[in-house]
């Protein structure tokens, strides 16, 4: 959880290229682990740096295999709720949502 919260120190910071490293990091060791939960929320924070960057091919490449995950696994809430990993305020999700509008 701790390399999660370093991907979400930088994204704040608009240090998006660590960010994004830090990011595939977690996803890595969650996955490795078998925590679907936060490898769901580590793509979903995957998603708001390609979003914030303009990087239409990552934001579909990780966007269809997040929406895949939080319509499996009822982690809907990760766009709508505050949650410790994830944003604080759910309208942070807006710039993610059109980007995301965009890429399809």
């Amino acid at each position: 959880m701790i390399e999660l919260a370093i991907t979400v120190a930088y994204y704040k910071a608009a240090a998006y290229d660590s960010s994004k490293e830090w990011a595939e990091r977690s996803l890595k060791s969650f996955i490795r682990c078998g925590d679907s939960f936060l490898s769901t929320v580590a793509m979903f924070w995957q998603a708001l740096i390609a979003a914030a960057t303009g990087a239409q091919a990552d934001l579909r490449r990780v966007g269809e295999t997040l929406l895949t995950r939080t319509q499996a696994n009822d982690l809907d809430f990760l766009f709508t709720r505050p949650t410790l990993l994830g944003l604080r305020d759910p309208q942070e999700v807006m710039p993610l949502l059109m980007q995301a509008a965009r890429a399809v």
